[in-house]
């Protein structure tokens, strides 16, 4: 009976080690699949723009604003009238893209990953002010190696936009606020 236990103890472990990289490659195989099929959408999409950019400015779409929160382009608030809705339409396309391959990392780091554009917000606030809180404390000569450990391992969550992230990065900047005092 002690044998077959210490066998189960050896071979779980490994097992779930082979199934999280076997996930972590399904993940990047599906995405890639699917990648590849945007982007010949957006390259489609490309060939379609006109050659002359032509009309009054007129603002840029919901997608393509979005795209220049998450800096996945540079652009304006405005665009030119006959181009505004082919860029929209490929700065959507990219939006997907991006949660794509969010939701893969995350995925791979066995943490959740929501499309939410309001919590991404409240998650992008609550990482800036975090970090504006250890800036201060640095300023001040506090250089607590934990408080360093502390912000560094809640930036590394930001990027996997979820309830918990939050949770954490709003609990990191409560404890920061308190030694700022």
């Amino acid at each position: 009976m002690a044998r077959w236990l210490l066998v189960l103890a050896i071979a779980v472990p490994q097992f779930l080690i082979l199934a999280s990289a076997s996930a972590k490659v399904d993940c990047a195989v599906k995405n890639r699949l699917v990648k590849e099929k945007l982007l010949a959408k957006i390259a489609d999409l490309k060939r379609e723009r006109p050659e002359k950019l032509s009309g009054p400015p007129v603002p840029s779409g919901k997608c393509t604003m979005r795209a220049i929160r998450l800096g996945l382009t540079f652009g304006s608030a405005t665009d030119f009238e006959n181009a505004v809705e082919t860029e929209n339409l490929i700065n959507c396309i990219n939006i997907d893209i991006y949660h794509m391959d969010q939701e893969c990392q995350c995925a791979n780091a066995n943490m959740d990953y929501v499309r939410d554009e309001e919590m991404q917000d409240d998650i992008f606030l609550a990482y800036n002010k975090m970090r504006k809180l250890e800036q201060s404390l640095t300023r001040k000569g506090i250089r607590d190696p934990a408080v360093k450990m502390l912000v560094s391992q809640a930036g590394t969550m930001k990027d996997c936009v979820n309830r918990q992230t939050l949770a954490v990065l709003n609990g990191v900047t409560t404890k920061l606020e308190a030694l700022d005092r």
